[in-house]
């Protein structure tokens, strides 16, 4: 059977949403879904495996906004692909040449791709030569998601973690999840701090160097277990901007593919489907009141690309 992952550039709808794609950007889904012999229309990548890639590891998704270019790495596979999004193709693909190198969980790309791996480590992979260097390592076992953000002004690469292997952990447990504030060059540990939460995604800062945050907090917005919200972060705590309705996002495994708008003012979030959970969805939400923008399922996609059993996943949201 053939599978491909294809790039769907939805242009016009935030014109639709706010009217003014300038400040807000144009809205671009990278979506995997399973292709018949005769069914591959808009496919950007292909290869051919035992499976839909549906139901593959999602790829760690960077974008480079100001070349309009997308990085996705896959890490069963071991390789990466670099996407013209302008064009609509495929650039090149990249790698490590490095045996013992395992693969990206997070990356950003400025200029080189600054990734946590294993158990955990951070270091640079150049895209000519696959060169794997800069190995730091981060007591942290694991990463909670790919939300993360490079602040260039302070040279501060912030990511959640959990698995603490320090003597002395940031939280009651070493499995409590910790926000760490890694240095952008060397990726030494600046801090570790407990955190309630779970961040989905990171947008632009405010005057005093606070992101805006999508996030997952716990006994909060009036609400005694979990509850999505907007917040600034500040000092490793959320200070609540904007409660969303829990009911407008139909599935937790979708959550963490989203991205703020290029002004800040909106918030993308969708997920797939398998044919047997939640249907499709993608959901554009007020990062100042918390309302659906736009609430709508994906089915009319599913359906233009031919999708073999009607299934979709969502690998990346991105504003361009």
């Amino acid at each position: 059977m053939r599978s491909s992952v294809v790039v769907v550039l939805l242009f016009f709808l935030a014109t639709c949403i706010s009217g003014e794609t300038a400040t807000t950007g144009n809205l671009l889904l990278t979506v995997s879904y399973c292709t018949t012999n005769t069914s591959s229309l808009g496919a950007v990548v292909q290869e051919y495996v035992d499976a839909c890639p549906v139901w593959m590891d999602p790829p760690v998704v960077s974008l480079d906004r100001s070349s309009e270019t997308l990085y996705m790495y896959f890490i069963s596979e071991g390789t990466g692909v670099v996407l013209d999004l302008a064009r609509g193709v495929m650039k090149k693909t990249f790698g490590a040449i490095d045996p013992f190198f395992l693969g990206l969980y997070t990356m950003e790309y400025f200029p080189t791709l600054n990734i946590l791996k294993g158990c955990l480590r951070y270091s640079d992979l150049t895209l000519v030569g696959g060169w794997w260097v800069g190995h730091q390592f981060v007591q942290f076992q694991s990463i909670v998601n790919q939300a993360h953000y490079f602040d260039l002004k302070n040279n501060v690469y912030w990511v959640q973690a959990t698995g603490d292997l320090r003597k002395t952990t940031c939280g009651a447990s070493p499995d409590d999840q910790c926000l760490l504030a890694l240095n952008g060059d060397t990726g030494a540990l600046q801090s570790a701090t407990y955190t309630n939460f779970t961040l989905y995604s990171y947008g632009p800062t405010n005057a005093d160097g606070s992101p805006l945050v999508f996030a997952q907090g716990f006994d909060i917005c009036n609400s005694s277990g979990n509850a999505l919200l907007f917040a600034n972060l500040e000092q490793g705590t959320l200070n609540p901007v904007a409660c969303v309705a829990r009911d407008l996002v139909l599935g937790d495994d979708g959550s963490w593919a989203s991205a703020f708008s290029i002004d800040g003012s909106l918030l993308a979030t969708g997920s797939g489907t398998t044919g047997n959970g939640p249907p499709s969805q993608l959901v554009v939400l007020s990062t100042t009141t918390g309302a659906a923008m736009l609430n709508t399922s994906l089915n009319e996609l599913v359906e233009t690309l031919g999708s073999k059993g009607g299934q979709l996943a969502v690998w990346g949201i991105s504003w361009i």
